[in-house]
């Protein structure tokens, strides 16, 4: 409420408006801490998984179930349950049940750009997973080093989250914002790694 006008539309306009908006990218980020935080104390999965879907669960109401918070809690909850009954979670599925699940609760969220947006977004990045080994080939072909290998295989994995994001989302931003940023693989490059780093550096100022 407290950012202008003029922001919002600088946001929208370079495609990183997703940033201001409490969606799947702060839900995984809290998600993956807490994991991580309980693995370091070398907790037992099953027990850390049970503690993050409690966070998950605090955080949808803490956002006041919002589509994009609820959508990536529940996948995530799907994926992290999936351990404890030894089976396995699939994206595709999840995505397409956490959609059906928060349609069934409030209808209206069909009418919602974020629930467009946040959908159409996680089943480009989602696809795009599939074509995240394509470099592997490569490395072995030129027995590339392994810390090299690391870089250029995050930084190919980076463009093609950013483009495949983009390119599923454009129909709903064009028919909501009536807006399309060609700039947007680019900027979201480049900022969503800093904003990761930035949330993370709050949390450990608070």
């Amino acid at each position: 409420d407290y950012i202008s006008n003029e922001t919002k539309a600088a946001f929208r306009q370079s495609g990183v408006a997703h940033l201001l908006a409490v969606s799947g990218l702060h839900t995984s980020l809290w998600c993956g801490l807490i994991l991580n935080l309980l693995k370091l104390f070398k907790v037992k999965e099953r027990f850390s998984n049970i503690v993050a879907i409690l966070v998950l669960f605090v955080l949808s109401v803490i956002s006041g179930f919002t589509p994009s918070v609820v959508r990536a809690s529940f996948m995530m909850g799907l994926t992290l349950i999936a351990p404890i009954f030894k089976k396995h979670s699939d994206s595709i599925n999840s995505l397409g049940l956490s959609a059906g699940i928060i349609i069934l609760i409030n209808p209206y969220s069909l009418y919602s750009p974020s629930f467009y947006l946040s959908f159409l977004a996680t089943l480009g990045v989602v696809l795009s997973s599939k074509y995240s080994y394509a470099l592997n080939p490569l490395f072995n072909k030129f027995h590339t080093p392994e810390i090299l290998k690391r870089i250029i295989s995050f930084i190919y994995s980076s463009v093609l989250i950013s483009i495949f994001a983009t390119l599923f989302t454009l129909p709903a931003s064009v028919y909501y914002f009536g807006v399309v940023s060609i700039i947007s693989p680019l900027t979201n490059l480049l900022t969503v790694n800093l904003a990761f780093g930035a949330m993370i550096l709050t949390l450990i100022s608070l």
